[in-house]
């Protein structure tokens, strides 16, 4: 249906650069926080005593952990073109053509880490305990993020049982690649906000200032909103350009341009979704999450199906997707924000890094 090189390489292109987005909340992850230098810049995922701050690695290592992912961006780029093109590999040279960059970029990370380890003479032996504890921790988060993966791999399938043959099934799942890659790419760029907002969270709530995160998590709702509404306007204005980008098909073209606009008006809730989601992570929430994302996806499973099975088409499956999927999150996520329970002050057991909103 579509170009296969410039569907391949457009759909590789934008998950780099989210990565490469992801990756910089550590230059701002002193938000709204005070002059104080051991709270301008940490590294939170839990909570801590007040005396347990960590500092985040001077910028040396920053700059290589920023660069190693801009190199993953043009390894991606290179390797997707150059396998799809000259090797004549389509899909599986721009899979490889990632695999490779990622391997070479874990190489690079690693190299930033053995070398901080030995500077602080930190021992490289895997700390069995802290793993196991870690990982008991991590569980509720585990079910979160199953829940979001399921949500997606669901509204995939609702794509593809809501075309009338095979020909609009074709049409249907090559347009939704392309929006889905999209609104992901814009996720990366809003979970900038939610990233920092763990290690903020983390920092108040470890030093007792329950006054004080009640403050910053306004301040990142109200930078979650605006950044919504502004890449949902950037994503609405560029709509009817953006087809062209990836594709020679006149049919995705035409289908990308009012899903896309679906999910522009979907920017400014993701928003605030994102930036609360990351909030609850820095307060060790992990339980509330887990619990509300299987809520979120009982509710939204049975309106996705019956959408794509009434003939409601990509668009209207696109409608549940950021109305009622996102729409569920927001109203549970807003819904424990403004009660106490997440407001637990203290160092808390680790809950596990963020894996995506």
């Amino acid at each position: 249906v579509a170009d296969r090189p410039a569907l391949c390489t457009a759909i590789g292109t934008p998950r780099a650069l989210g990565i490469l987005v992801a990756a910089m909340p550590a230059v701002v992850v002193g938000i709204g926080v005070d002059d104080d230098p051991g709270s301008s810049s940490l590294l939170c995922h839990e909570r801590f005593d007040a005396a347990e701050i960590l500092p985040v690695p001077d910028q040396r290592d920053l700059a290589a952990h920023v660069h190693s992912h801009l190199l993953q961006l043009v390894k991606v780029c290179r390797r997707s073109v150059v396998g799809i093109n000259h090797f004549g590999l389509g899909i599986a040279g721009s899979a490889l053509g990632s695999v490779l960059a990622q391997v070479a970029s874990a190489v690079a990370l690693l190299f930033v880490v053995v070398r901080a380890a030995r500077r602080e003479r930190a021992p490289l032996r895997p700390d069995l305990t802290g793993i196991r504890s870690a990982a008991h921790a991590a569980v509720a988060l585990v079910i979160r993020t199953l829940t979001l993966r399921a949500a997606l791999l669901l509204t995939t399938y609702a794509v593809t049982i809501g075309a009338s043959d095979a020909t609009g099934q074709a049409v249907n799942l090559a347009t939704h690649q392309l929006a889905i890659t999209l609104w992901t790419f814009l996720a990366f760029v809003l979970d900038a906000i939610a990233i920092a907002a763990q290690a903020i969270t983390g920092r108040y709530l470890g030093a007792g200032d329950v006054a004080g995160t009640r403050a910053i998590t306004r301040r990142m709702v109200q930078w979650g909103t605006r950044g919504g509404v502004l890449t949902g306007l950037l994503l609405a204005a560029a709509s009817p350009f953006l087809g062209a980008l990836f594709t020679t098909d006149p049919d995705v073209r035409a289908l990308l341009v009012p899903v896309l606009l679906v999910a522009a008006l979907g920017q400014p809730i993701a928003g605030v979704v994102f930036v609360l989601d990351g909030v609850l992570i820095g307060a060790g929430d992990g339980g509330y999450l887990a619990r509300g994302g299987l809520v979120t996806l009982v509710v939204y499973a049975p309106v996705a199906l019956a959408v794509a099975l009434l003939g409601g088409g990509l668009v209207g499956v696109w409608v549940s997707f950021a109305a009622l999927f996102m729409g569920a999150r927001f109203v549970v996520l807003v819904r424990r924000a403004r009660g106490d329970a997440w407001l637990v002050t203290g160092a808390q057991p680790r809950t596990g890094p963020r894996s995506g909103s």
